[in-house]
């Protein structure tokens, strides 16, 4: 219920949603929302409402359980962050063409991670404590990268 009334609030500009998920798509009603923070989120959860959040800008995942991004896309997301995710071992990054900035953060699962497509606008990228890590696949094609 109050995830319906969330969606209502015309000028919220940020939220962070820890752990609960009834009705939590109702949030990409609440279009001012340019930051989103998604804690505790567990796998079963559907996020792919994100996809309709079109003033959206940064998104954060933090904690919680999922295998991977694949039900979200966003063309304006402009910064990413996934920082303990539990299970977490794959990411398009297809999926956010316009991304410039990414953050990883103790993704002990992800072995693998394709750079080219976002080698045009990803500036800044941070890969903290991912031991699984074993291909960093475009590394050579980043045209536009100012931090690593």
């Amino acid at each position: 219920m109050i995830w319906r009334r969330v969606g209502k609030m015309a000028l919220l500009e940020e939220l962070a949603v820890c752990g609960h998920t009834h009705h939590l798509d109702a949030v990409a009603e609440a279009g001012a929302i340019h930051t989103l923070s998604l804690n505790s989120i567990p796998a079963k959860a559907a996020i792919g409402f994100v996809s309709r959040m079109k003033g959206l800008r940064l998104l954060t995942l933090l904690l919680g359980g999922r295998g991977s991004l694949g039900e979200v896309r966003h063309e304006a997301l402009e910064s990413l962050r996934v920082w303990r995710v539990r299970g977490f071992s794959g990411l398009d990054l297809g999926n956010f063409p316009g991304l410039r900035e990414l953050s990883i953060e103790d993704q002990l699962r992800l072995t693998e991670l394709d750079l080219a497509p976002v080698a045009e606008s990803l500036r800044k990228l941070n890969l903290w404590n991912c031991k699984g890590l074993q291909r960093l696949r475009g590394l050579e094609r980043m045209k536009a990268l100012e931090y690593l």
